[in-house]
């Protein structure tokens, strides 16, 4: 969870934005896990330790617009296309789905 310090100048979590993330490997953990019949397993555990840094922004950095989706085409129109066929005909010729 974000925490806003105020000595900083920061009086709202709204307003920051996280610039960078880390994740680092933590030194791995062994224990024993003790099982039926006398048996002994290894219980691992694979821990880590997470970098995280936010500051505050005064301006609002707008959401670029997403890109337009190219036009899905069926395998047969796309076959008809690399041979040589022009795409209205392989268009028209397709099945309508």
């Amino acid at each position: 969870q974000l925490a806003c310090p105020l000595d900083l100048g920061c009086h709202s979590v709204s307003k920051l934005t996280i610039n960078h993330i880390q994740v680092n490997q933590a030194p791995k953990g062994r224990r024993r896990t003790y099982r039926a019949h006398g048996r002994i397993n290894a219980f691992m555990s694979n821990p880590c330790h997470i970098e995280l840094f936010a500051e505050a922004r005064e301006t609002n950095i707008e959401k670029a617009a997403a890109p337009a989706e190219a036009k899905k085409r069926s395998v047969r129109v796309l076959r008809r296309l690399v041979n040589g066929a022009s795409a209205t005909k392989a268009v028209a010729a397709a099945p309508s789905q």
